[in-house]
């Protein structure tokens, strides 16, 4: 029964690249290099093994749906609805077993907690739950509750799914036909999920270590189910967070770079980035980054070879 038909429709991100690049001076090269990478001496290194404290950290984004144009994906089709209604936002399964989510905008998290009020507004079975460390549809995880006061882990790998917790019943915890407040605290291999402010599960796994983050509804076998969103609230650690977005914004001025034929300018800005998400230790944005570099780093000197 928890297994359901992807219906909703993701986003997909690329970069334009062109094929034919010209030489760029290497003087000036070398002196872009020894800029940046004395910009990244600047960067204080962050103490992996002390974990900070998840109580202090800033907010990075909140949302209590008031505004309709907060960027949350809205639109209908035949076997879901997303919307903002009353102040609130509202997932609607239409059809037995489909799903539908929607991310927080235009953002990736390694380290952070995450609040929201949900409320079930009908009696159809299903569930509610948060996607995290969402680095692809074939890669997540997924802590849902159950209207009926269940809740359970799963991860898919390489499209594959894993039950990390199988179904539990949370013994009262769960207010049905009221709103409830979940809690996650993300913070290294450790999440940490709480009900109505008690801890129901705490569990440790370090397949993934960062991504996007999805609010996101499911139907069993009734459909009809509809769940609301209130109060959104995610704080993250502030270091890794300016980390992560150092890494993020020197890829995208790479990738601006290349599109403009900036060839050795943009491998030093993915460097750079590579550099950043290697102290981060997220592997799979390296792994990523490396055969994407080694790829253009070939181009280049192919280039090069050819004048």
């Amino acid at each position: 029964d928890f297994f359901v038909n992807d219906t909703a429709t993701t986003e997909i991100y690329t970069l334009s690249l062109h094929d034919a690049l010209p030489i760029y001076n290497m003087r000036l090269r070398w002196v872009f290099v020894a800029s940046l990478l004395m910009m990244l001496c600047l960067i204080p290194l962050v103490a992996w093994a002390q974990k900070s404290d998840s109580e202090t950290w800033p907010i990075v984004y909140q949302d209590d749906f008031e505004d309709p144009t907060s960027g949350w994906s809205v639109g209908e089709t035949e076997q879901a609805a997303k919307a903002y209604v009353d102040g609130t936002y509202e997932i609607a399964i239409k059809e037995s077993h489909q799903w539908a989510y929607s991310p927080v905008p235009g953002m990736d998290f390694l380290d952070f907690t995450l609040d929201v009020d949900v409320r079930v507004q009908t009696e159809s079975s299903g569930y509610f739950a948060v996607i995290y460390h969402h680095a692809d549809w074939d890669n997540y995880y997924m802590f849902a509750v159950s209207n009926d006061g269940k809740y359970t882990l799963r991860m898919t790998k390489d499209g594959k799914w894993s039950i990390l917790v199988d179904w539990t019943d949370l013994s009262g915890t769960f207010k049905e036909k009221e709103t409830n407040h979940l809690e996650l605290v993300a913070q290294g291999s450790t999440f940490s999920f709480f009900l109505n402010r008690k801890l129901v599960l705490e569990e440790t796994d370090n397949t993934f270590q960062g991504g996007r983050i999805y609010l996101a509804a499911a139907a069993f076998a009734k459909p009809g189910i509809a769940v609301r969103f209130d109060n959104l609230v995610v704080r993250a650690d502030p270091t890794m967070q300016e980390l992560l977005n150092q890494a993020r914004d020197l890829y995208a001025q790479g990738g601006e770079s290349y599109k403009h034929w900036e060839t050795a300018r943009a491998l030093d800005l993915f460097q750079g980035s590579l550099a950043l998400y290697k102290q981060l230790n997220w592997k799979r944005k390296q792994a990523d980054l490396t055969g994407y570099v080694g790829a253009r780093s070939e181009e280049h000197t192919s280039e090069l070879q050819s004048h």
